[in-house]
């Protein structure tokens, strides 16, 4: 039944239920909040380019095995006391993002980076909180009054500010015949269709897509290492070196060798 579905009549059951925050902020524009055509061209885009970058495949393992040693770094640095690693592998996950997104790494103090993060993190409590089930069906109403509503509205809307940020950034220093990253390709390609006036490819979608990049990777994937180490914790006698491990779990992610799961 599942395959009947999903694979002889995906093109019915291909659409997504409604995110009504993201809709009040995106207005329908990126990947995840898209159905119909945007959303096959924005997902084909994405894919082809994120596999151009080293998605999926050893080229990534590099920065992969750059921030491990960031991260293994910042353990250290804890000698031998209990600490929560949540915020820690946060930072080191979104920096494999932004090192393919915007083409740089952040230090762990660097408070624009801190200030993502931290709107990823309100953003998606806010979602899974009473007030953002509430949300969820009366947004028609809650959106124009205020309440606790309006600081999950509010979380999403700063990292909208930063991503517009770094695509005003990349506009300035833009070189067609050397893309440096994520947004580089997008911005290359809305200059290829700027005379299609139906083109998807226009700012709102760049930025749309780039949001949606970070929450696909960025909390899923730091709360797949948090499970990956307390597995770890739990049968200490297959630990061996903690660098290799935190390799292997980056590479089990992010696809190393394999070829990109559908989206």
């Amino acid at each position: 039944m599942v395959k009947k579905a999903l694979i002889d009549n995906k093109d019915a059951f291909r659409g997504r239920g409604r995110m009504p925050l993201s809709e009040h902020v995106l207005k329908g524009y990126g990947i995840t909040g898209s159905n119909g055509e945007r959303w096959k061209q924005m997902r084909r885009f994405a894919l082809t380019t994120l596999r151009n970058f080293g998605m999926g495949k050893r080229s990534i393992e590099e920065r992969i095995q750059e921030e491990a040693q960031f991260l293994v770094e910042e353990f250290s640095k804890t000698e031998g006391k209990l600490f929560d690693p949540t915020f820690l592998l946060g930072c080191a996950v979104s920096n494999i993002i932004c090192s393919v997104v915007f083409g740089k790494r952040f230090s762990y103090k660097d408070e624009r980076f801190l200030s993502l993060l931290k709107n990823i993190t309100g953003t998606l409590r806010f979602m899974n909180s009473i007030w953002g089930m509430i949300f969820f069906y009366f947004h028609g109403l809650l959106r124009h009054i205020p309440g606790p509503h309006q600081k999950g509205i509010q979380h999403l809307t700063d990292i909208k500010a930063f991503i517009q940020e770094r695509v005003n950034k990349s506009m300035s220093t833009l070189n067609p015949d050397s893309t440096r990253h994520f947004i580089d390709c997008f911005l290359v390609k809305m200059q290829q269709d700027q005379q299609n006036p139906a083109s998807e490819f226009h700012n709102k979608n760049l930025v749309g897509s780039t949001m949606n990049l970070f929450f696909a990777g960025t909390e899923t994937t730091s709360t797949t290492l948090r499970y990956g180490f307390l597995t770890l914790l739990k049968y200490p006698q297959i630990q061996g070196t903690r660098f290799k491990i935190i390799i292997f779990l980056f590479r089990f992610f992010y696809c190393i060798d394999e070829e990109l799961p559908t989206v």
